[in-house]
């Protein structure tokens, strides 16, 4: 086999292996610090969200702008369980026209052909900023080819004076945007927010792949990835000793690389293994990558030692054979109803009262059913054993008439 054509073979087989192994994670599609490349947009770079900038349209008709991509975007990966993530803002809702608005992503490279659409309907949005999460299957047409996107349009008609500013486009997986399966209810507490890098170890925030605030805290290592904090101030959260569950998002990069050993620790000692309610995570969770939702409840926890109502210390660590991050963020703690579990049986329901006449005559027929029942079983029972002496007779009479012959 000559150089070239094992080099053209080595090629292929990497080329197909990274096809197997390659996994949908965030991607920007666009941050908006450059306006450019928008068609009726200005740069907006104070009222902002994310980077330096953001496009801004003003009008009392309508507001809108559009670009096209030179280079095609291949999205398929996210075709079927996608989320597409923005932050759109606007001066007035109250002067919305009561019009057809969209939110459009062609591979034709215009406007209405080869489209995929959502529409950006009134009642979504209030003055200021807000953020949508918009999934797949929320699209209200879908006949964009999502290997070649390069083109999106927003526009929204208004009666009146007003603005629209768009930031931070990016598409994932529900999971990648912290939008999870557990509902979490008003009552349960955000513990941590993992927003400032205070009192943890490591202190670093990651701000590009946070799935809730403005941070997730970040660790790298080829051996023990182990993110702890320690709190001035203890927390009360008694209330989570009975019924109690603690709810977090955890990111791994490789799951692969994932050893044997971890766990989730909450404390009343101030360091680890002291006063400690703890979970392994050896063999409870299958963590993917990315990021991955966990319900931890109290009365499963594998260590339960930990005096709720003065918590000051926390370590989520795992050890890995290669090089790999972990990052933590959004935790909550509660109880059951919090995150939509019940813990109370529900109410009994007492029947309506029967006529005394009636039950008798319920309970006689019920007797006569039994009686029936049990009369039918017995002649089953007889008619079975005759059959099967038939059956020995027919077959000891052809095995006698054989050794005759």
């Amino acid at each position: 086999m000559s150089l070239k054509l094992k080099f053209a073979v080595l090629t292929t087989i990497i080329v197909v292996f990274l096809s197997f192994n390659v996994s949908a994670a965030i991607t920007v599609i666009d941050n908006m610090d450059d306006a450019s490349a928008w068609t009726g947009g200005t740069l907006e770079t104070e009222n902002i969200k994310e980077g330096t900038g953001a496009v801004r349209i003003d009008s009392a008709e309508l507001l809108q702008f559009n670009r096209v991509f030179d280079e095609p975007m291949d999205l398929s990966m996210y075709e079927e369980d996608g989320v597409v993530s923005l932050w759109i803002y606007f001066e007035d809702v109250s002067v919305f026209a009561d019009r057809d608005n969209s939110l459009e992503f062609t591979s034709s490279g215009v406007c209405d052909v080869e489209e995929s659409g959502f529409t950006l309907d009134n009642w979504l949005f209030e003055n200021g900023w807000n953020h949508l999460l918009i999934g797949m299957d929320e699209f209200v047409s879908y006949d964009a080819d999502w290997s070649r996107i390069n083109y999106i349009r927003f526009y929204k008609f208004t009666e009146g004076a007003n603005t629209m500013i768009i930031d931070d486009i990016k598409i994932g997986t529900a999971a990648d945007f912290g939008v999870g399966k557990v509902p979490v209810k008003d009552g349960a507490t955000l513990f941590e927010s993992f927003d400032s890098p205070d009192g943890f170890e490591p202190p670093n925030v990651e701000a590009s792949a946070n799935i809730e605030g403005t941070g997730a805290i970040s660790t790298t290592s080829d051996e023990l990835l182990s993110i702890s904090k320690t709190y001035a101030e203890p927390v009360d959260m008694s209330r989570i000793a009975e019924n109690g569950y603690a709810y977090i998002w955890v990111y791994i990069e490789d799951p692969s690389l994932l050893a044997d050993g971890g766990a989730i620790e909450i404390t009343s000692g101030g360091v680890y293994d002291v006063e400690e309610t703890s979970w392994d995570l050896d063999d409870a969770f299958e963590f993917k990558v990315g990021w991955n939702e966990l319900l931890l409840d109290v009365s499963q926890a594998d260590l339960n030692e930990c005096d709720f109502s003065r918590v000051n210390f926390i370590r989520v660590f795992m050890f890995t054979g290669g090089t790999n991050t972990m990052m933590l963020d959004k935790m909550y703690l509660g109880v059951g109803e919090d995150f939509g579990i019940r813990t109370e049986p529900p109410p009994e329901t007492q029947a309506p009262e029967a006529d005394t006449a009636a039950d008798e005559t319920d309970a006689e027929a019920e007797g006569t059913e039994t009686a029936e029942g049990d009369s039918n079983l017995i002649m089953y029972i007889i008619i079975g054993v005759a059959v099967a002496a038939v059956v020995i007779i027919i077959i000891a009479a052809a095995v006698k008439s054989k050794k005759k012959a």
